[in-house]
Order: structure tokens, then sequence, then C-alpha cells
């Protein structure tokens, strides 16, 4: 009788951890950030407290009047007991928007000048440091505590939008 021909499995070595997906988990795309122009250092301060101000303009107000605006579409907002009383990652500003329907507990957030470190500055978005941005971190204010926050923010058609957000208690 001749013998039959097997076909192994790929074992996980054999498979590259890029390639893998591990039980729970998801792939996530990446974002071509392509578009994004580079600020003038001589205008990152103004550039974020624009943002910042209409950041603060979009939460306060009811129906959050051109939050979509200050995120780009692949944007992620990762929050830590600052919106509710539980972890999120919110990505895109429709998520992000309609998350903060439910219910938003933050009130504000300012930009955090205690240091040199934590002002804003210019960072690479990349692995590569050919995409940059503006790295700034911030305060929160919430109706039940004070926190912290990173933005990231990239110039977009003339527009600083954020790519992500990260807010905590």
């Amino acid at each position: 009788m001749a013998a039959a021909a097997t076909q192994s499995m790929p074992t996980e070595a054999t498979i590259p951890s890029y390639n893998r997906v591990e039980p729970g988990s998801i792939n996530l795309p990446v974002a071509d950030l392509s578009s994004i122009k580079v600020v003038k250092p001589q205008e990152i301060d103004a550039a974020t407290e624009k943002w910042v101000s209409s950041f603060n303009a979009a939460i306060q107000s009811p129906s959050f009047t051109g939050l979509e605006d200050l995120f780009l579409p692949q944007a992620f907002w990762r929050d830590h007991l600052c919106l509710s009383w539980d972890t999120h990652t919110l990505h895109g500003p429709s998520a992000i928007k309609d998350f903060l329907k439910k219910g938003c507990r933050l009130k504000k957030v300012e930009v955090d000048r205690s240091n040199e470190f934590r002002k804003p500055t210019i960072a690479a978005f990349d692995g590569q440091g050919k995409v940059e941005g503006i790295q700034t971190f911030l305060t929160t204010e919430s109706d039940v505590g004070s926190g912290l926050g990173v933005a990231r923010l990239a110039l977009v058609e003339g527009k600083l939008r954020a790519f992500t957000l990260f807010t905590s208690m």
C-alpha cells in the first residue's frame, strides 16, 4: 500500500508574529499618514491651543458640534476612567461622538506646561521618523475629578486633528 502524502499544519514558529492572531485579538489596519504635513516650530503653541479650545467647545456643546472635525478618520481615543468608570478604546470620529452622546463627564482639557518635557513639541508618529506631528500632554477635568492626558495631533488639509488621544483620571 502506498503511503499517503500528509500535509502538516504550520507551527507557531513558522508563522511570523505579525501574521499570528492571538485568541480574542484583531489586527489593526495600518494608518495612512501620507497626508500629514509638518507643523512649523513657531506655530506649535498657537496650533495646540486652538485645537484644545475647539475640543473644549465641542465637548461642552449639547450636540458635540464640531467634534468629528477634530479627529482623523483613523483616530483612536483611549480612556481610563475619565469618561466613565471603565476603560474604553474608541476608534474613529463617529464612534467617539456616539459614545460621548451617552453621557460625557469630561468638562475640559488644558495644555500641561508644568515642565519642558510636557509642553507641546514636534514628535515622530511612525517608526522611521518620517511623519511628524505635535505631541502634547494635557490636564483633564471631569465632573468627578481631575486627571491627565496626552494628544498626538497631525496637520491635515490645513487643520490640526487628533491622531491619538489618551485620557485618564
